[in-house]
């Protein structure tokens, strides 16, 4: 009796065990929240990564509505970022400092919140990282917009022969940040054409040869030219507007009009070549201006009796070079000449 009657009672038990078992869900079966599914999914990128560096997560889009949805796949967006830990060491991610200017990846795909389910699909890019500062290196040049007009500089015109500025620094690709490290200095404008005017001679070299002129050595009494136009400063640009015209002789003398008589008297000189050291031999004399006044000496008076020096040596008549060989010696003060004497008997 007692064997029939505990029957019943075992029956419900079991009932009763069952019903819990369902309406309970198994620990397997517990769902991962959003952030702790895509910190899986960074552990198994890290695991499946050829890279030296283990990443760690840097950034989560906000989930999607359903995140609490435990059976649909959930679509992801975040981004991770190079670690200082080696990937061989197996250490977490999370325990890892981010590496200074390290690779930043974008990654976009769908994740499973179920615990069972380790599969993830994701498609991870190289990104900049915006938190880091970039070093920057630009030009900026004068616009014809003034500055009070906070007109837009892009709808402004450059100003011709405006002022180029180089600028060298960092800035942040965040929109947020509007700070920036910059130093801006003046620099010649490689867009503008530039006056030019120059003098060029010939050399002992033939064109054929295709030495670089500054080897050849120039040809005594050899041709020049003068040279005037523009040209750029930019490397990447070969192009200029130059007219180049053999320097004249100035001749100066007498000849026949009488075609029988081809007898001439004529000198002639060549302009003279600036590059040209010239043999020059002058007298200077002491004046009454001291030498710190600065002022010119030509507006200077002689002083009496002052210092007479010779000069000899050579100086160049270009205007570019102001070296000079020259040795002034010293000779007696000029004496005045005394006043004629009249003797009366």
């Amino acid at each position: 009796m007692e064997t029939q009657m505990a029957s019943p009672s075992l029956g419900r038990c079991s009932l009763w065990l069952l019903l819990l078992g369902l309406l309970l869900p198994s620990a397997s079966a517990q769902a991962l929240s959003y952030r702790e599914a895509v910190l899986r999914a960074v552990g198994q990128l890290n695991e499946k990564s050829s890279e030296v560096n283990l990443y760690r997560l840097l950034e989560l889009d906000p989930p999607p509505k359903d995140a609490e949805d435990q059976g649909a796949r959930k679509p992801v967006s975040f981004r991770v970022k190079e670690t200082v830990c080696p990937r061989t060491s197996q250490q977490p991610p999370e325990q890892c400092d981010f590496k200074e200017n390290g690779l930043v990846k974008q990654c976009v795909g769908t994740v499973s919140l179920d615990t069972s389910n380790d599969e993830f699909d994701l498609n991870c890019n190289e990104v900049e990282d915006w938190g880091a500062r970039k070093p920057a290196s630009f030009r900026v040049k004068e616009t014809v917009c003034p500055r009070m007009t906070q007109q837009p500089p892009e709808q402004c015109d450059f100003k011709e022969n405006g002022l180029v500025k180089q600028c060298v620094g960092t800035v942040s690709l965040d929109p947020s940040n509007d700070q920036f490290d910059l130093n801006c200095n003046e620099v010649e404008d490689w867009g503008a054409r530039k006056p030019a005017s120059f003098r060029v001679k010939e050399t002992v070299c033939p064109r054929m040869t295709q030495q670089p002129p500054e080897q050849c050595d120039f040809k005594e009494n050899g041709l020049v030219k003068q040279c005037v136009g523009t040209v750029s400063l930019d490397p990447s640009n070969d192009q200029f507007d130059l007219n180049c015209n053999e320097l004249v002789k100035q001749c100066v003398g007498t000849l026949s009009l009488d075609r029988s008589d081809d007898q001439f008297g004529l000198n002639c000189n060549e302009d003279e070549d600036l590059g040209t050291r010239k043999p020059v031999s002058f007298t200077v004399k002491e004046t009454l201006c001291p030498r710190m006044t600065q002022q010119p000496v030509e507006q200077c008076d002689f002083q009496e009796k002052g210092w007479v020096k010779q000069c000899v040596g050579t100086v160049t008549l270009d205007l570019s070079n102001d070296q000079f060989d020259l040795n002034c010696n010293e000779s007696f003060p000029v004496m005045a000449r005394p006043a004629p004497m009249v003797i009366h008997l």
